[in-house]
């Protein structure tokens, strides 16, 4: 039988070697993500059926999934992988919800950066029928996978109202149109790609009243589902958070470890609670170093000393951390409309200048907030405040160390 050919994709729009992806930000999309990488402990098994809640402040929710044997579900962090793949793609071509894209296995392998299989010949061949088939079953499972929503809390006119919309809307993740199967050399046909769409409740997310996305790092999908577990959720974790963030500009805020541990969705091992410790800190370096993040640091100097000693754990599980988020976050979403809220306080034309010589200062000598907060002696929350001139704060004690600073290092 002759091959169906693939549609024409205009892969020119899709430059996966960028740093970001767009996915949604709902916060059910967050909270589904979470059930997802969880596997199938994350839900309950009745009947034939997977379900899960994934009820939050602002939406009441569920999801389900039925299987053909009734006693497996295959997701994992590779199911969110595609997931977010899938919705990039979509986002990048479509202008309204109900617009479908083709996409292909390749598609999804390349946007991971999985190299292909190199041919006879030494040069790059396709890639592997293993390799297609996982992301074929990832596909087919977030195709099985069905949302239903009861409620949902949207925004109107500032972030001061807000109202509740009540209804129930049960659609499945992915929506596929139509697909086109490849065939072995034994005959066995296997998916290779679909016509798609997001399903209504995630495109609603985009095209909706609750419209409204945020900017992930490629890496997301990029680490090694199984090595990188940590590091992969954690950059999910930070995109979803910096995005929230925007509204007020409070991009440094810390965060308690135990919030760190819970976005990893792992706990602290009581006979070795140091390797916690130790993998924690490996992850957030292994982000700086690939500049998912830009730097960070405890926000409070902690004795290494006590490490290992009784009720250090504890102590250690408080702490804060101070994550910097790279540049293009602020300035991506320095673009977006705050907003309005309570009156800022104006800045002057003194504290202007004094403020955009830092940030010039900043770029010329590659000095991250992090770094130029330990040098001028305040602390970092207070520095991003003052330069996303979020200004709800007093903070002209702020502006006059920083003009000291500029003073001493210019003399």
């Amino acid at each position: 039988m002759e091959e169906t050919p693939l549609p024409e994709v205009s892969h020119s729009s899709l430059d996966w070697q960028t740093s970001y992806l767009m996915i949604p930000n709902a916060y059910f999309y967050r909270d589904f993500g979470v059930i997802i990488t969880g596997g199938k402990d994350s839900f309950q098994q009745s009947n034939g059926a997977f379900t899960a809640d994934i009820s939050g402040k602002l939406v009441s929710a569920s999801i389900e999934f039925k299987t053909s044997d009734g006693d497996h579900i295959d997701t994992g962090d590779l199911t969110m992988d595609v997931l977010d793949i899938i919705c990039a793609f979509w986002i990048r071509q479509v202008n309204h919800a109900e617009e479908s894209i083709w996409i292909s296995t390749d598609d999804i392998l390349k946007a991971r950066k999985i190299k292909p299989q190199k041919s006879g010949t030494g040069r790059r061949g396709g890639y592997k029928a293993k390799s297609r088939k996982k992301i074929a079953n990832q596909v087919d499972t977030l195709a099985n996978i069905w949302i239903t929503i009861t409620a949902m809390q949207v925004v109107k006119q500032s972030i001061h109202k807000k109202d509740t919309d009540k209804y129930i809307e049960k659609t499945p993740a992915l929506i596929i149109v139509d697909k086109i199967q490849k065939e072995n050399k034994k005959g066995k046909k296997t998916d290779f790609a679909w016509k798609l769409r997001l399903g209504d409740a995630f495109a609603d997310s985009i095209f909706g009243k609750n419209r409204q996305t945020a900017l992930l790092s490629n890496k997301a999908v990029e680490y090694n589902h199984k090595i990188h577990t940590w590091e992969k959720r954690l950059t999910r974790y930070l995109s979803w958070i910096w995005r929230n963030r925007q509204a007020t500009g409070n991009y440094m805020q810390p965060f308690e470890i135990k919030t760190l541990l819970k976005a990893v969705q792992e706990q602290v091992n009581e006979k070795h609670p140091n390797r916690a410790k130790d993998r924690l800190e490996k992850a957030l370096d292994k982000l700086q170093q690939d500049e998912v993040i830009s730097g960070w640091e405890y926000e409070k100097a902690h004795s290494e000393e006590k490490i290992g000693k009784k009720g250090w754990i504890k102590e250690w599980l408080q702490t804060k951390i101070v994550i910097e988020p790279p540049a293009p976050i602020f300035s991506q979403y320095a673009k977006i409309r705050k907003f309005k809220g309570k009156p800022a306080k104006k800045t002057s034309r003194k504290d202007e200048v004094i403020i955009g010589e830092l940030a010039s200062t900043m770029q010329s000598n590659n000095l991250s907030k992090l770094q130029i907060s330990e040098q001028i002696g305040v602390s970092v929350d207070q520095l991003s405040q003052v330069l996303t001139h979020y200004n709800k704060k007093k903070h002209s004690k702020t502006v006059d160390k920083i003009q000291k600073w500029l003073k001493h290092k210019s003399a």
